[in-house]
């Protein structure tokens, strides 16, 4: 029997081997296989719709598109976080930053979930 355990493994595999015939019987070729328990349920992967959004000059939000692909099985969550380029974040509009900086925040999908538009910034 397979045995139910939680620990998250895409794929594990034992073999199983005959052997000792019966002094009538002869042991053919092949005589072992492979046995590969697959993880059915499939989280997926998370990444940006584009590698590339334009905003204009005016104070306002953007959103950014993220897509889960391969697999909605569970909820699932992944932190992001802004970094400077040519653009300067800051911690308010007053402080002659171009963005409002973000750091550690957290984005969850539900199960099933396989589009959204977060974050906004």
């Amino acid at each position: 029997p397979i045995l139910h355990h939680d620990v998250e493994i895409r794929k594990e595999e034992f073999n199983v081997i005959l052997e000792n015939p019966s002094k009538e019987t002869d042991l053919g070729d092949p005589s072992i296989c492979t046995i590969t328990i697959l993880d059915m349920s499939n989280h997926g992967t998370i990444s940006v719709d584009s590698t590339r959004y334009h905003s204009d000059p005016d104070p306002g939000e953007i959103s950014i598109g993220i897509k889960r692909t391969g697999g909605s099985d569970g909820a699932v969550a992944i932190s992001y976080k802004t970094i400077d380029a040519t653009a300067i974040g800051g911690e308010s509009q007053n402080d002659g930053s171009d963005y409002i900086k973000v750091g550690g925040d957290t984005m969850v999908q539900a199960r099933g979930n396989l589009q959204n538009n977060q974050p906004r910034h």
